[in-house]
């Protein structure tokens, strides 16, 4: 359901603990408090530490299939 909604939805994280009575969260080694940012990679669902930088790159391939689509304006 998430997916179709283009919403992250992360399932069967073993590595990720969360403790809610002391506000501290888990991921493998690195240990944060409820306040601390973390980044998830939604396409391939890895979890980094702190606020990573967004590189988001247009699929200019399937944009110009897309346009190929567009019937021909006509001229006059």
């Amino acid at each position: 359901m998430a997916r179709e909604l283009g919403v992250v939805c992360l399932v069967g994280c073993s590595n990720l603990s969360i403790e809610s009575d002391t506000g501290t969260l888990r991921i493998g080694d690195w240990q944060g408090g409820s306040s601390d940012t973390i980044t998830i990679d939604g396409a391939s669902g890895q979890i980094y530490p702190g606020a990573q930088q967004l590189v988001e790159e247009r699929p200019a391939e399937l944009i110009a299939k897309v346009r190929s689509w567009r019937p021909a304006m006509p001229v006059d």
